[in-house]
């Protein structure tokens, strides 16, 4: 069994934030005994208007851009980002880290998504890549898997 850990999670690019937010899930150098007890998240909270909800709604569209054929073909989904990507920055960014433990070996990934405004006025991936090294190495240099 696979299993995989949020390790951070930033975002820019929807509804007020237009500054990159970064959240950290795991605060310990990762070692090879990877702690998934030390990783547990409790809650996020915030000043009223600080971006919580943003931070939320954009795990929900990282999640369906991932697991949901044809999702940015829906013209409710298309609507929907037109509302909430921030007009100012006119593109939402989603970088995730995560960590994946398999048969006791760890692996460390980063993936990157950016999605904006094709020239016809449709949302569109327009940047995507996946990154990963040694889950317990602090030298080894993330390599592309793709781009």
């Amino acid at each position: 069994m696979r299993d995989i850990f949020l390790v951070n999670y930033s975002v820019k690019g929807i509804k007020t934030l237009e500054k990159l937010v970064s959240l950290s899930f795991y605060k310990k150098i990762i070692s090879k005994d990877f702690d998934t007890q030390e990783y547990n998240v409790k809650g996020i909270y915030g000043m009223n208007g600080s971006g919580k909800s943003a931070i939320v709604t954009s795990v929900d569209i990282l999640k369906n851009v991932l697991t949901t054929p044809g999702y940015l073909s829906s013209p409710l989904v298309q609507k929907n980002l037109d509302e909430i990507i921030n007009k100012k920055l006119g593109e939402l960014y989603i970088e995730a880290d995560f960590v994946s433990k398999f048969d006791d070996m760890l692996r460390y990934y980063r993936y990157t998504l950016t999605l904006s405004k094709n020239k016809i006025g449709k949302y569109i991936i327009s940047y995507e890549k996946l990154s990963s090294k040694s889950g317990t190495s602090k030298t080894d240099t993330m390599e592309t898997v793709f781009e």
